[in-house]
């Protein structure tokens, strides 16, 4: 029996990881839109 709460502890490990993964790849391409968007706005000021 101890082998499967194992392999069930690695699974939860696995699955924990991957949400980490997953959110630290979507907080990327936030602050890669807000550093477009900033840039953008400064572009336009310097235009007017």
């Amino acid at each position: 029996m101890p082998h499967t709460s194992q392999y069930h502890e690695l699974a939860q490990r696995f699955a924990f990881e991957t949400k980490l993964m997953f959110v630290a790849s979507v907080a990327l391409v936030l602050v890669g839109l807000y550093r477009v968007y900033v840039l953008w706005m400064i572009y336009k000021r310097n235009r007017q």
